[in-house]
């Protein structure tokens, strides 16, 4: 395994076993891999908007008005009149994408066929008008003839508004649909539950077919060392992705509704130390393994040896020897061995002989 990474790694830095690339070349590599990535997680994004998420399903203004019941008999011309005037007013005009739940499309639909309607919108915006003058600040009592003059005139005309044929069929379709708020609410429950996944899977479905395409280049390109190096390069950067999202994925098979269920169960039994307990257990387990994978193959006593040799550090204490000595002068550690092949001195604890090349 550790052969094959080092092998991995040559190929992407080495032209050929003594021609490494050069630091620009190496750049010019770099900038190629950034690119790659950031048009990969762009593609990934656009492929994502192939699917309709939750509040796309469900849209929020569905959701307060089915789920939530915000919209009542005494507040829903206040919040209709918000609607419509907003979007007579507004010089953009968001356009819909995605799926949309046949109970929220219908009254999706009623309302964008009342917020273009000429004369409603007119109605709403005297509406505002009338509501604005009867609301300034230190102009009329509520007992004040001009204020119930006004206060009627509102009247008459939310009599008119609600009087219009499409506002009569949206307070209808609200009506009905409200009747099924617990089929939306375990509706919208489940499509966020399963969304996560059917969006990685999506995603993953674009990416696969690069990583083949790379890693066929890769597998054909061992004998042109100049197309392994860049072959080599991209099946790394389109494995960035994948690996993120196959960890993306992982989590959203255990996802937080389970672990809330049993967080929920811990504290119904009044055990909700044990949830503490295994988060201590998990980081003390992590930290381990961290501690001994660094150890063991990054900080280990041979690596370390190593790079002492290379600097003309001393074996043992570390410190910096001149050239030639055999004998540490601060600890008296001794620095070369007999090779058992030749019999003439190498470095000790080195893995070959540096007079024969013989393994130790």
């Amino acid at each position: 395994m550790k052969k094959m990474l080092l092998n991995f790694r040559n190929r992407m830095f080495r032209l050929d076993d003594d021609e490494p690339l050069s630091p620009l070349s190496v750049f010019v590599l770099i900038l190629l891999d950034f690119f790659l990535l950031m048009v990969l997680f762009q593609g990934l994004d656009a492929h994502s908007r192939l699917l309709s998420s939750p509040d796309e399903y469900i849209p929020f203004l569905c959701q307060r008005i089915i789920i939530d019941r915000d919209w009542t008999e005494n507040n829903r011309l206040d919040k209709l009149s918000k609607i419509v005037i907003n979007y007579h007013r507004s010089t953009y005009q968001e356009e819909k994408t995605g799926k949309m739940h046949p109970l929220c499309k219908e009254v999706m639909d009623a309302i964008d066929r009342v917020k273009t309607d000429k004369a409603v919108i007119r109605l709403f915006e005297e509406r505002e008008q009338l509501i604005k003058l009867q609301n300034e600040k230190g102009f009329l009592a509520e007992n004040d003839p001009k204020y119930i003059e006004l206060s009627n005139e509102i009247l008459e005309i939310n009599q008119k508004i609600n009087s219009n044929p499409k506002v009569t069929v949206l307070w209808s379709v609200i009506d009905k649909a409200s009747v099924k708020q617990e089929e939306l609410i375990k509706t919208l429950r489940n499509y966020r539950f399963i969304f996560p996944i059917y969006e990685i899977l999506l995603q993953l479905l674009f990416l696969l077919p690069l990583l083949l395409v790379f890693y066929i280049w890769y597998k054909k390109s061992v004998n042109n060392r100049f197309q392994s190096v860049i072959a080599t390069h991209l099946l790394v950067v389109v494995s960035i992705p994948i690996f993120l999202k196959m960890i993306e994925l992982i989590l959203n098979i255990i996802p937080e509704q389970i672990i809330k269920k049993f967080i929920d169960l811990l504290d119904s039994l009044k055990l909700i130390a044990i949830w503490y307990y295994i988060i201590i257990a998990i980081a003390i387990g992590i930290t381990v393994l961290l501690i001994y994978h660094l150890q063991k193959h990054l900080f280990n006593r041979g690596k370390i040896i190593g790079k002492r040799i290379r600097n003309r550090n001393c074996v043992g204490c570390g410190k910096k020897l001149p050239d030639n000595d055999k004998y540490c002068f601060e600890c008296g550690t001794s620095q070369y061995q007999a090779c058992p092949e030749c019999e003439r001195l190498t470095y000790v604890n080195g893995n070959y002989c540096r007079e024969c090349g013989k393994e130790i």
